[in-house]
């Protein structure tokens, strides 16, 4: 066989950059959308920012020589009344109006100290030996978030040899744990409610009961074991309850008390509000990027000439036009999927979770006569901001549950359900996955007992045996 060439037909899939930049842009969080348009207009001198303007011009008219694509044949001498097409459409969303730009809105967020400078700040009023000072270092430095020492004796010991020995680690190690927050520097559990107790509770014979468990029945303890430890205190069950409650007014990390925790800020790419004619659903202006085109530098694109700079200039534009129209693109997928998950959860909006309805991603796809991958990209890391509170666009999806009539139900119903069984459910006498099946089933929802337990733990709620008192 000698070699000979063939041509065959066939048929395959190609994605262009500007649909590979649409679907990108889709699936952004605001975050990183911002960080995007940054990048874009960094790299693309026809970009700009539009700002709101209190007297906008009236559109001045477009030639019909300005309506081609830049790059034809055709000649045209642009001026600045005729770049309409050159320029394309802007963001057509509102602005939010520009800030003052003196404003520095740092200058006004302050931050808690963390829980090592509180107590580099105790030790510093303290007298300590230089020597006990450097092992004070050695100690506090090696506290946790939540307050524990995650440092053994001998080690600091080790680190400081022929300088200190075991007795005065562990005698600079109990005046730290006298610092505030009570409990501090513990090297367990036992030892930091322990800690607590002799610091924050009054003298007298509860005290005495409460360290006297803490120290020696502190397995009971964490087994639950109420019979024993009233046996074990010589108590009744009723004396015992003030005891517990003692130990559980008592802080497990006391590190959580000082210091700020990080707060992750949620900005909402669509606002939920209600008017006398119905739910209104918009875009949140300030997400909403509005850019345009630099006149001064497209009015240097000509047609005809084909030499580097203007051809790069001509590239940025048409980068320029595209990147636009997909923003555009983005802000309308946007919101026509949060309409119709607004629409479709009506009554989540009225009446409050339990009664949400099951929603998945095909139907609203089927609604908006989109793909199912379209709507997953739309709703990841997208939130909407309502009268109830602000949600990601994920919550609103659901499963179906079957109910007694042949119907469907929520699962966010059904765990909203549980939780207010729970909570009101007799402290002395916690209702099981059993009965909660039961109670469920006479609201009308037919839930196996598996599913309630399913559901239990996803809502982090202990079983019944944990949560008796």
């Amino acid at each position: 066989m000698k070699p000979a060439l063939q041509l065959r037909p066939s048929q395959h899939l190609a994605l262009t950059p500007q649909l590979q930049q649409a679907i990108r842009l889709l699936q952004l969080s605001t975050v990183e959308l911002q960080q995007e348009v940054q990048s874009v207009l960094d790299e693309n001198v026809m970009l700009e920012v539009v700002e709101q303007r209190a007297d906008p011009a009236p559109p001045a008219a477009v030639p019909e020589a300005l309506s081609q694509v830049p790059g034809e044949a055709q000649e045209a001498a642009p001026n600045q009344s005729a770049l309409a097409e050159v320029l394309p459409t802007e963001s057509r969303y509102p602005a939010s109006a520009p800030a003052d730009a003196d404003y520095d809105p740092l200058t006004q967020y302050s931050s808690a100290p963390s829980l090592q400078a509180h107590l580099h700040w105790q030790m510093a009023l303290t007298s300590f030996s230089p020597t006990d000072q450097l092992i004070a270092d050695i100690l506090i430095d090696s506290i946790d978030a939540a307050g524990y020492l995650q440092i053994h004796v001998a080690e600091v010991v080790a680190a400081l040899p022929g300088q200190v020995s075991q007795d005065d680690v562990v005698a600079v190690l109990h005046r730290i744990q006298h610092f505030d927050p009570p409990g501090v520097a513990a090297r367990d559990v036992q030892e930091c409610l322990l800690l607590q107790a002799h610091q924050l509770i009054a003298a007298g014979e509860l005290k005495s009961q409460v360290i006297a468990l803490l120290t020696e029945h502190f397995a009971l303890l964490a087994a639950r074991d109420e019979k024993q430890l009233a046996r074990a205190l010589n108590l009744t069950a009723a004396a015992l309850q003030p005891v517990l409650q003692q130990i559980r007014s008592l802080h497990p990390h006391p590190g959580d008390q000082v210091g700020e925790a990080a707060t992750d800020c949620v900005v909402p790419d669509v606002l939920v509000s209600q008017q006398p004619t119905g739910w209104r659903v918009e875009l949140n202006p300030d997400t909403v990027p509005k850019l345009g085109i630099n006149a001064d530098y497209a009015a240097l694109v000509r047609r005809a000439d084909q030499q580097a700079d203007n051809v790069l200039l001509k590239d940025h534009l048409q980068t320029a036009r595209t990147f636009i129209r997909n923003l555009q693109t983005r802000h309308d997928t946007v919101l026509q999927v949060a309409q119709c998950i607004v629409q479709e959860q009506q009554a989540f909006f009225a009446q409050g979770v339990t009664a949400m309805k099951p929603l998945v991603l095909q139907e609203v796809a089927d609604h908006l006569g989109l793909h199912e991958s379209t709507v997953s990209r739309v709703t990841s890391q997208k939130f909407m901001q309502t009268p109830r509170g602000t949600f990601a666009f994920k919550y609103f999806f659901s499963s179906r549950v079957k109910t007694t009539d042949g119907g469907s139900v929520s699962s966010t119903a059904v765990c909203a359900r549980i939780r207010q069984l729970v909570q009101a459910e007799p402290s002395h006498k916690p209702l099981s996955d059993n009965a909660l099946s039961e109670a469920l089933r006479t609201q009308g929802i037919a839930i196996a007992r598996r599913t309630v337990t399913k559901y239990r733990e996803s809502l982090r709620i202990p079983p019944s045996g944990e949560r008796r008192r």
